[in-house]
């Protein structure tokens, strides 16, 4: 019966191998599996930190770029600012030449019409003048008219 026992133990002993063996080949094949799964993923790990590398990169560039455009912008904002203050000079610059302008166009307006107006008044005297110098040649005339005649009438007689 011992021999029984020990064939059946032996029987059991190597089932137990088999399927020791069998679990064996699958954990290995899992475990190669594993391996190469484990590969691809370190490889994909280090595509995805080139990748990570190059954003991160990109994205440095694109900081830089926004920090240029936004300092640009202040500048841009600044000089808006300051132009308009000196428009706003030059308007009131402007605004000041005009009016002076204005006055003193005024003011020669003014001086034209008295330098007319005193003009208008002296060729009304000087028309004085020449009538009253006219009426006095004729006067002359007529004087002198009468005393030719007067003198030729003495001389007939």
């Amino acid at each position: 019966m011992e021999i029984h026992t020990s064939a059946s133990n032996l029987s059991t002993v190597n089932r137990q191998l088999a399927t020791l063996k069998r679990s064996y080949t699958t954990l290995s094949h899992d475990l190669e599996m594993t391996k190469n799964q484990h590969e691809k993923d370190l490889t994909e790990i280090t595509s995805l930190k080139a990748e990570l590398s190059t954003a991160e990169s990109e994205l440095n560039q694109l900081k830089s770029k926004f920090n240029e455009v936004y300092n640009a912008k202040k500048k841009s904002d600044s000089d808006v600012i300051n132009l308009s203050e000196e428009v706003k000079d030059l308007k009131d610059t402007l605004n000041r030449f005009k009016n002076s302008a204005i006055a003193a166009k005024t003011k020669w307006q003014e001086q034209i019409q008295n330098q007319e107006k005193a003009w208008e008044e002296e060729k009304a005297s000087l028309e004085e003048q020449v009538k009253t110098l006219n009426q006095k040649i004729r006067d002359e005339r007529i004087n002198a008219c009468l005393l030719y005649t007067s003198d030729a009438a003495d001389e007939e007689d």
